[in-house]
């Protein structure tokens, strides 16, 4: 149980981080985009 609350955690920053990042992605590639067209 202990490990499981130390990993809880973590997953939620990773999926946190890893969503920001897709997000950050999908608005960079639209703004490129925007600026190249």
């Amino acid at each position: 149980m202990h490990v499981d609350l130390t990993f809880q955690p973590y997953w939620k920053i990773a999926e946190f981080e890893y969503r920001a990042l897709f997000y950050y992605i999908k608005n960079n590639s639209k703004g490129c985009r925007c600026i190249k067209s």
